[in-house]
Order: structure tokens, then C-alpha cells, then sequence
């Protein structure tokens, strides 16, 4: 059996701003936590990283959004292809 590799990370005194673009917002209150969890697929051998995010902000949500994204250790660049960090930026 092998053994995963965890983090921990709880963010607090967020700058406000969106959940997403033309989406919820968040105050100044709010606080982000997110746990990265890296593991090997036991059958395939592909180390595997799992993001779990939970935003929790007692004056715009109701109760606490949790997001979830999954990534697959890839051998090479292939697939990377990165989007600007400014939505007015071209691709």
C-alpha cells in the first residue's frame, strides 16, 4: 500500500471579489480552505493530485461552497496550454 502525500491550506482576510466571473461574491470575511492530496492509481501506476476547495462566507453564502478538481501526473507538456490570468487578454 502506499502512502499519500496531504496539504492543508486555510486562507483568511480575503481581498472581496467573485466566486467566479459574473458570479457569487465573496466578502472580506470569507475564508478558503483547500486540501491538495496526491496518490498513486495502484492499478495504472499514474500519480494522481485532488483539489478540494471550501469557501465559507456567513454574509453572501448560505452554507459552505465546496469545489472539487482532479489531476493526472502527465509524462511530458502535451496537454499543457495555459489561459492568461487577465480576462482581456488574448488566448
Amino acid at each position: 500500500m502506499h502512502q499519500a502525500d496531504y496539504l492543508k491550506v486555510v486562507t483568511t482576510h480575503l481581498r472581496p471579489g467573485y466566486l467566479q466571473k459574473n458570479g457569487v461574491p465573496y466578502s472580506g470575511n470569507a475564508t478558503l480552505e483547500e486540501d491538495f492530496d496526491t496518490f498513486p492509481d495502484s492499478y495504472s501506476g499514474n500519480i494522481w493530485l485532488t483539489v478540494t476547495a471550501v469557501v465559507m462566507d456567513p454574509q453572501y453564502l448560505i452554507e459552505p461552497l465546496f469545489t472539487h478538481a482532479h489531476f493526472k501526473k502527465l509524462p511530458d507538456n502535451s496537454g499543457w496550454d495555459p489561459t492568461p490570468c487577465r480576462a482581456n487578454e488574448p488566448r
